[in-house]
C-alpha cells in the first residue's frame, strides 16, 4: 500500500389416579405455561435416556391444555399415539417439573393402558412427588393401590413415606412407617437414617433422636463416622470440623460457636478476596482478622489515574477543502442488491465531513471524483487544494 498526495493549483475539472381438583387444591385456570426458570434452576433431565421429540411435544400440549375437554383430547389423541417408553418419559418429565396435576393425569392414563404392568419404581416416583407437595392423603391412597396390584414394597417406598410424613410434621406416622419397614425385613440405609435423624432434630424430638442414633450401629457400617458426617459441616479439603448447622425449609443455617467469627477456615485470603468481587482490605479483615496486607494486581490497576486525552487534535489546515483524504474499498465478496461491490470515501481534513459513493467498478472512480469536485465548488464556492489518497496495488 502506498499514499499519494496531489497539489491542485487550479482545477479544470471539479465530484396423567383419579383425584378431584379440590383435593389437589389446584385449578387448571391457575396453571401457567412458562419457558423460563421458575423457583430456581430445575434438576437435570432423566439420565437414562433423552426425551424424544414426541414426548417433548406431549409435555407442552399437556401444559397448554386449559380446560378439561382440551385435556381429555390431548390424552386421547396425542398421548395414546406414543410408544410406551415415551409415555413413561413424559410422566417422568412432568414429575421433574413438579406438575402435580398433569403427572396425576398421565399416571392415571398409564394405569388404564393395555400394556400397563404394575411398576414399583413408577409408584415410588409418584409418592416422592406427592410427599414434596405435602399431599399425604393421595400418597397413602397410592400405598393402598400398590398392595392391591400385588407389588412388594421396597426400602425406597418406606423411605419416601417417612420423608413425606415428616414434611407435614406427622412424626408419629413417620416412626410407625419406620417400625413397619423394619418388621417387613427391609434394613434402613444411610438415606433413611439421615432423614430420620435430621427431621427428628428439626422437630426437637431428643429422645427419638437418641434412639435412632443408637440403632445406627445395627444397620450402618461405621456408625460413628456416619453420625459425625450428619452432625457436622466438614471442610472438603482438610476434613476438619468447621461448624454445625440446622436445616429449616430447605435452607441450612450455620450454628457458629463464636458469633463474631465469620470465616472459620481459610487457606488463601486472596482467593476469598477475588470470589467476593475484590473486597477491600478493611472489609476482608473483618472476616480474616489475621490478614495485614493484600496484594492484588487487578485492584492496583483499577485505581490508577490516567491522564485525560486532549479534546481534539489541532487541525493541520486552516480552511475547508484545503486537504481531502480519500480511500477506495473493494471488491466485496457479496454484491449489494443493486450490484455495488466498491465504495470510495472523501473526508475533509478541516471539518471531518465525509462523503461516501458506491461503485460497481473501479473505472467509475474518475467520474465520481469529477462530480465531487464540481459539487463542492457549486455548494461551498471553494476549490479542492490537495488530495491525500490511499492507493492499493
Amino acid at each position: 500500500m502506498a499514499s499519494l498526495r496531489i497539489q491542485f493549483s487550479q482545477l479544470g475539472f471539479l465530484q396423567k389416579l383419579h383425584f378431584s381438583r379440590t383435593q389437589l387444591n389446584l385449578s387448571i385456570r391457575k396453571q401457567k405455561t412458562a419457558c423460563s426458570l421458575r423457583n430456581g434452576p430445575r434438576k437435570p433431565m432423566w439420565r437414562s435416556r433423552v426425551l424424544s421429540t414426541e414426548a417433548i411435544q406431549a409435555v407442552q400440549s399437556l401444559k397448554l391444555a386449559k380446560s378439561p375437554e382440551k385435556m381429555e383430547e390431548v390424552l386421547k389423541i396425542k398421548l395414546s399415539r406414543l410408544l410406551k417408553a415415551d409415555v413413561l418419559d413424559t410422566l417422568t418429565e412432568l414429575q421433574r417439573q413438579n406438575e402435580v396435576h398433569l403427572a396425576l393425569q398421565v399416571f392415571n392414563f398409564v394405569r388404564n393402558e393395555e400394556w400397563y404392568v404394575p411398576d414399583l419404581s413408577v409408584f415410588n416416583s409418584m409418592i416422592m412427588m406427592l410427599g414434596k407437595n405435602k399431599l399425604i392423603g393421595m400418597a397413602e391412597q397410592l400405598f393402598v393401590d400398590m398392595t392391591k396390584e400385588g407389588l412388594q414394597l421396597d426400602s425406597r417406598t418406606y423411605t419416601e413415606f417417612i420423608g413425606a410424613y415428616f414434611r407435614v410434621d406427622l412424626v408419629e406416622k413417620a416412626m410407625e412407617m419406620y417400625e413397619l419397614m423394619k418388621k417387613s425385613g427391609f434394613l434402613p440405609d444411610k438415606l433413611t437414617m439421615s432423614i430420620l435423624i435430621r427431621s427428628l432434630q428439626k422437630a426437637q424430638e431428643k429422645e427419638l433422636v437418641a434412639r435412632v442414633k443408637k440403632e445406627c450401629a445395627d444397620y450402618i457400617d461405621y456408625p460413628e463416622k456416619f453420625l459425625k458426617e450428619i452432625e457436622s459441616t466438614n471442610d472438603r479439603s482438610t476434613r476438619l470440623k468447621i461448624g454445625t448447622g440446622r436445616e429449616s425449609e430447605s435452607l441450612y443455617y450455620l450454628n457458629s460457636l463464636n458469633p463474631s467469627t465469620s470465616c472459620l477456615v481459610t487457606d488463601h485470603a486472596d482467593l476469598i478476596h477475588r470470589r467476593l468481587g475484590h473486597l477491600s482490605l478493611s472489609k476482608l479483615q473483618k472476616m480474616v482478622p489475621s490478614l495485614s496486607t493484600l496484594e492484588c494486581e487487578s485492584c492496583q490497576l483499577g485505581k490508577h489515574i490516567r491522564a485525560s486525552f486532549p479534546r481534539s487534535v489541532e487541525n493541520s489546515v486552516e480552511y475547508v477543502f484545503s486537504l481531502v483524504h480519500s480511500d477506495i474499498w473493494g471488491p466485496s465478496r457479496v454484491s449489494s442488491t443493486l450490484g455495488f461491490c466498491y465504495f470510495v470515501s472523501f473526508i475533509d481534513d478541516y471539518s471531518r465531513c465525509t462523503w461516501l459513493f458506491l461503485m460497481k467498478d473501479r473505472l467509475e472512480l474518475f467520474s465520481i471524483f469529477q462530480n465531487f469536485c464540481a459539487k463542492i465548488k457549486n455548494q461551498f464556492g471553494v476549490s479542492l487544494s490537495a488530495l491525500f489518497a490511499m492507493i492499493m496495488p
